[in-house]
């Protein structure tokens, strides 16, 4: 047992330190501070880990890594490779960015293979990852208490697979799941959305088949000139991409035909959409829930009728950004946000015209 109110290992240059049972506690137990590297195999690791510099920090077997706030912060230029174990961020503040892992830098959660494995377990409370760097996503399972078990982009996943998000209580789950098809134009079913729209040509209508994630490199153009509908028929495509989820620059329309209208497209790591062309939302739900972004973005023409457009998020999360040159008309329907922090009026605008603020 090694034990310090403050700092337990402190690896301070390039040194190799390898942990592989016993128990280190203290205030931020372990210290990755320069180009070294920590290797955890066992035991169990009160106080977090701290990845500094260009360090690496590689975790697998099953050992224990817990902390009251973050249990690994991997800082910007260090790498954390994450195989195994369980890995407990026990934060009391649903205000901070507290998480099991808080990523600066590159993370790699599991083993790019064609198994998926269950293997580690991440939690955190508000988030499971929080991440604003590099997330390679490849096994395990992450759950967010009270809000997101991944909140931010996604690099990559395995193939053929997409991000499955459950909800339990207050506790939400990630992981990955196989899947086929999301899209079908016509007869013919797709396992992208892009795909879906170039087969549409100038006009036609997507229909979304299944849940699935949008991740960097997933993101959607749509050209001047086409004319393209996307009925949701009750599913969400929630968005972990690196810009915006779709683009529009000719016409686009967003339709929900199932019975109960829960169809949802979903950002937590840009805009929802940019529109340049002309976007019509007649059903379904637009939600954007990551700071300083919007759910429209919206600099062409833009109509609502009957849909639910909104945002949620501590800072500047808006449901339309509606720039000088855009025309925004909403005949029905709900635009909203939710804040739980009070700040400037304008802040909290549900729609915000750029060019008055």
């Amino acid at each position: 047992t090694i034990s310090s109110i403050g700092r337990c290992i402190s690896n301070e240059t390039s040194g190799i330190i390898k942990i592989s049972g016993g128990t280190v506690s203290g205030g931020i137990s372990t210290n990755n501070n320069s180009t070294g590297r920590i290797e955890v195999t066992g035991g169990t690791i009160n106080g977090g880990i701290d990845n500094n510099g260009t360090s690496t920090l590689v975790v697998s077997g099953n050992p224990v890594i817990t902390n009251t706030s973050e249990a690994i912060s991997n800082n910007t230029n260090a790498t954390a490779i994450i195989l195994g174990g369980t890995i407990t961020g026990n934060g009391t503040d649903d205000t901070r960015t507290w998480a099991g892992i808080n990523n600066k830098g590159a993370l790699t959660v599991g083993t790019k293979d064609s198994e998926l494995k269950e293997v580690p377990v991440i939690s955190g409370r508000p988030y499971g990852v929080y991440n604003t760097g590099t997330f390679n996503f490849y096994d395990g399972i992450i759950n967010g208490t009270n809000k997101y078990a991944i909140y931010g982009k996604v690099s990559e996943i395995q193939s053929g697979t997409t991000i499955e998000i459950t909800k339990l209580n207050n506790i939400e789950t990630a992981k990955l799941v196989n899947v086929d098809y999301i899209a079908q134009v016509g007869q013919t079913q797709y396992d992208n959305l892009q795909d879906a729209v170039t087969a549409c040509g100038s006009n036609g209508e997507i229909t979304i088949l299944n849940d699935f994630a949008m991740i960097v490199g997933d993101e959607v153009e749509i050209l001047s000139g086409k004319n393209i509908t996307i009925n949701l028929e009750g599913n969400t495509i929630r968005g972990f991409a690196e810009d915006s989820l779709i683009t529009n620059n000719g016409i686009l329309t967003i339709k929900d035909d199932s019975s109960l209208h829960a169809g949802k497209i979903e950002s937590r790591s840009n805009d929802v959409i940019t529109n340049v062309g002309t976007l019509n939302i007649n059903s379904g739900n637009i939600y954007q829930n990551f700071a300083e972004k919007y759910a429209v973005n919206n600099t062409g023409t833009l109509n609502v009728s009957g849909a639910t457009i909104s945002s949620d998020f501590t800072r500047e999360a808006k449901g339309i950004k509606n720039s000088s040159s855009g025309s925004v008309t909403v005949s029905s329907g709900t635009i909203s946000n939710f804040k739980y922090r009070n700040r400037k009026l304008k802040y909290w605008s549900i729609m915000y015209n750029w060019w008055n603020n």
